[in-house]
């Protein structure tokens, strides 16, 4: 069996403080993308669509 998630990828800026400069690594995020990633690392068997917009 597979499971589908669907839904929207995010990205977000975390921020990593370094020095007097703060720098923001992009990190994928997003309700359906990490629930898919979760089902993922516990071994099962995910599909994950999306729609790209501009």
């Amino acid at each position: 069996m597979v499971i589908a998630a669907c839904g929207e990828a995010l990205v977000d800026l975390m921020p990593d403080p370094r020095g007097e400069e703060l720098v923001r690594h992009p990190i994928l995020g997003g309700s359906a993308y990490n629930v898919a990633m979760g089902i993922a690392r516990l071994g099962g068997r995910v599909a994950y669509a999306w729609e790209l917009s501009t």
